[in-house]
Parts: structure tokens; sequence; C-alpha cells
């Protein structure tokens, strides 16, 4: 009976130093060698339920590593619930972390900041505090909340300094410039991304091309000449369609459409995982535009391997039935062989970007569904807070509910309209300055933000008859003009002569 201890606590003691050795491949980014060592252990010969909850975690911890993740967190709350009854915050810390893994996979960024807040009241340690605030640094960003986003990414910049971890400070100076990109402040986030070059160096090679792709989109804006350089070498290491997309934008952008279009190509033929909508638009809106109705049908192909979603089956089925179409028309009558190709390469387009229009709908419906509603809700708590000021009774505890249920109702459809709504504010304190760079998306952020404060006003507006239709530019100007926005104004904020002016405010004439 004592030889069975005695051998049970040698075994025990193997397998709390093997735990060990598992943390340590981690620290050192071994996860592959982690996941070996780990698999070798027999779950039923750990009897010691601290061993069982630092096993459990690293399940956890070395499946996310190495994209092989549990399909629950079933085990990790055993480990958590452990760590929770023996005062553990280093083990809490780590499993809250995991936790809010599967969320942010899930798209549940609030359950996902709420577990991270949590690890993050627990951490020990430069290393987890590091990674938790890097994580709030990313998931304030998908939640729209930039000003926070930018707290942590500082926070972060300091544990990396105060560690001495060069490659830390390279994540940390890019996820400040992006931070200050999503405030709009260009120059300093420009300022940071300078101060992010000289640590790329120290970055792992396999995480390079997606560090040098995000890099160059921040300098994308205002230097493209860089962004073009930082691009290139980023594919040097990883060909990813990420990059060959953003290249592709910049030769547009310098007006070297035929470069755009070769690397628009490239970015389609790269398998990764990226969606691939935005590429095909381009591409097909290129041949249109330049009349290569025989270059659509050649990418018809390319277009049909691309599996983003239920469409592109839809789109395999009908674009193969019409090339079994034309291959009997060809056999049967070779004399007809031109026109037939010119014909079934005009209804491959058209069906095509029939196709294209109804996946859009399909993919934005529930969106605008929702925001729709969310417009008409917030315009009715402004026009009830409007009456309520001309009223002589104490309403302010009224008005503040309906401020916060406003409030509560921009951050359920974040970042839309709060987006939306820091662009309304620029021009609202009078920044004019910058409107000239601003995208068609920033423009229709904005007249969506302005139809949720008052819908009666835009509605108005888009139910006047005109000399011709009001596109999104054209409803931007007339509500410049309805924030008192005069004409001299106008044409220094958009960069337009007095001539593009008048061919504006033409567009815009109501018919009597």
């Amino acid at each position: 009976m004592v030889v069975l201890s005695i051998l049970a606590a040698c075994k025990q003691k193997g397998i709390s130093e093997r735990l060990d050795e598992i943390d340590s491949l981690v620290v050192a980014e071994k996860y592959d060698s982690a996941y070996s060592v780990l698999s070798e252990i027999k779950e039923s010969f750990i009897v010691n339920l601290s061993d069982k909850a630092h096993y459990y975690l690293l399940l956890t911890q070395v499946g996310y590593l190495t994209n092989k993740p549990q399909t629950t967190d079933s085990l990790l709350d055993i480990s958590i619930t452990y760590y929770k009854n023996h005062n553990d915050n280093k083990g809490l810390a780590e499993g809250y972390y995991y936790k809010s893994n599967r969320e942010m996979l899930a798209a549940n960024y609030s359950q996902a900041i709420l577990y991270c807040k949590e690890a993050e009241l627990r951490a020990q340690g430069y290393r987890q505090q590091y990674k938790i605030a890097e994580r709030l640094t990313f998931l304030n960003e998908l939640s729209g909340n930039y000003t926070i986003q930018l707290d942590y990414a500082k926070k972060s910049l300091r544990l990396a300094s105060l560690s001495k971890n060069k490659q830390w400070m390279a994540y940390s100076y890019n996820n400040i410039g992006e931070a200050f990109s999503n405030l709009d402040k260009y120059d300093s986030a420009l300022y940071y991304i300078d101060k992010t070059i000289p640590y790329i160096k120290y970055i792992d090679d396999r995480d390079k091309a997606g560090f040098l792709t995000n890099v160059g989109m921040l300098y994308k804006r205002e230097n493209k000449e860089k962004a073009k350089k930082i691009f290139l070498e980023s594919l040097k290491y990883e060909e990813t369609s990420a990059a060959y997309e953003n290249l592709a934008d910049v030769y547009y952008m310098m007006g070297q459409q035929e470069e755009a279009y070769k690397n628009w190509k490239k970015a389609l033929a790269v398998d990764d995982d990226d969606y691939k909508d935005n590429i095909i638009h381009s591409i097909l809106s290129y041949d249109i535009e330049h009349g290569q109705i025989e270059k659509v049908c050649d990418n018809v192909d390319e277009i049909i391997h691309i599996k983003d979603s239920m469409l592109n089956k839809l789109k395999n089925d009908t674009i193969k039935d019409l090339q079994l179409r034309f291959d009997h028309e060809v056999s049967m009558r070779k004399q007809e062989l031109i026109t037939s190709y010119w014909r079934i390469g005009g209804l491959v387009a058209a069906i095509l970007i029939l196709l294209l229009i109804v996946y859009t709908i399909w993919k934005r419906s529930k969106m605008n569904d929702k925001m729709h509603e969310a417009q008409m809700q917030i315009s009715d708590y402004m026009s009830q807070i409007r009456e309520l000021k001309t009223s002589h009774e104490d309403v302010s505890e009224t008005i503040s509910e309906l401020n916060k249920k406003i409030r509560e109702k921009l951050e359920e459809l974040s970042p839309q309209l709060l987006r939306g709504e820091m662009l309304y504010e620029q021009i609202k304190k009078g920044d004019l300055k910058t409107i000239y760079n601003w995208t068609n998306k920033d423009e229709k952020l904005f007249v969506d933000f302005y139809k949720a404060i008052d819908y009666r006003t835009v509605h108005k507006i888009m139910s006047v008859k005109r000399k011709e239709s009001l596109t999104t530019h054209r409803l931007f100007y007339l509500l410049l003009k309805e924030m008192g926005k005069n004409d001299s104004q106008i044409p220094e904020m958009f960069s337009i002569s007095d001539t593009g002016m008048k061919v504006l405010r033409s567009r815009t004439k109501e018919i009597e």
C-alpha cells in the first residue's frame, strides 16, 4: 500500500512538471510543441484537482493557439470554478481571458468585454496584463468605442515599455495609430505609425504579412507611395487577398488603373478566408466601365469558385448551365460562334450583376430594417425632448431618461450611427476643412445619423420634386444648408470650384 502511494505521488509530480513545461512552451510561442506534449497526457492519470484545473485551462488555451478549439467551455468552466474557490487570481484571469475568446469569435462583443474586464481585475505580471489590454483594445475597436480603444492601446504600450518587449511595442504603436485613425485624428495616427516602423523587424515572420498590411492601410490615406511599398513588402512574406486588394486601391487612387486591375485579379485568386465581395465588385465595375464584356465572361470562372456565401452556390449552378448551353450551340452552329459568344457574355454579366444586387440586399436587409426602426425611434425621442423643453415644468429627469434611450439606440447600432454622430459633431463644431476627404460611405453615415435625429426634415427634403434625383452627396449638401452652411462656405468644404457649386445647386433645385 505504501509502495502504491509513493508511485502515485511520483506520477502526479511528473504530470505537474509536464503541465509547467507546456506553460513554458506557450510563453515561448512554440504552440505546436505545446499541443504535442499536451496530447501525450492522459486525463485519467490526473487526480490532483489543481492539476486538473491547470490541464483543462491548457486544453482551452493551446486549442485556440493551434486553431483546434474546444467545442464548448464546459472544461474551462471547471477550471474557473476551482480558481475562484482557491482565490487563484492568475488562473482566474487566464480563465476569463479565454472565456472572452469564445464570445469574441461569436461577435458577442459586450459579453467578451465583460469577461476581459474580469480578467483585467485579476491579472498578474506584465505578460498577462499586456495580452488582456491588447484584447480590450481590439474588442473596443470592434464595438466602435474608439476613445476606450485608444486608452487600452496606450496601456499596452506602457506595459510593453516596462517589460522592454519590442514585439509588444510594435503592436502597441500600431494599435494607437489605428485608434487615432478611427477618431479621425490622422496626424496623430501617422505619428504613431511612423514609430511602428523600426519595430516591425521584431514581429514573427509568420505574422508579418498581416501586420504590414494593417500598417499599410493606415498609410493609404495620407502617404500612398509609402503604403504601396509596405503592401509589396507584406506580399514577400505571404500572398493575401487583403494585401493585394489594398495595393490595388492604392494604384487606382494614383491613376494606375491597369495595375489596380491586375492586383484585384490576384486578390481574387488567393485562397484565404477573406470576403471577396468588394474585390468582385471592383473587377466587374472595371470590366463594364471599359466595355470589356469578354473579360466579364473570363472572370466568371474565377468568381464562381469563391464560396463566401450560399449565393455563390447559386452562381455556380447558373453559370454552369449557361456554359453548357453555350458549348451545345457552338457544336451545333459553329458559324454563329461570335454572335453566341457576345450574347452569352452579356447574359452572364447581367445575371451576375443581378445576383450581386440580390446578395447585397439579402446581406443588409436586416441591418437596414433595424437602422430604420432605430432612426424613427430616436427621431421620436428628439421630438419629445423638444416639446418638453418648451414646457414650464421641471422635466430635466424625463429629458435625461430620453437622452439615455437615444444613447442606447446609438450604441446598439455601433459603429454605424456612432460614426455618423462623430461626423455630425465634427461639422457642428465647425471642423469643416476635412470634409473634402470624406468618402461616399462617410457621407451616407452622416445622412443616416441625421435621419435619426431629425427624420422629418430629411423626409421633407427627399419628398420635394427636383430637377434630378437626390444622390447621397446631393442630400448631404442640402443637409449642410439645413445646418446653416451657406454657398460661400460649401465650395471650400467640398474643395470644388464656383462652377462646380453652380452645377450642384442646379441639380438640387426644386421644381416649382
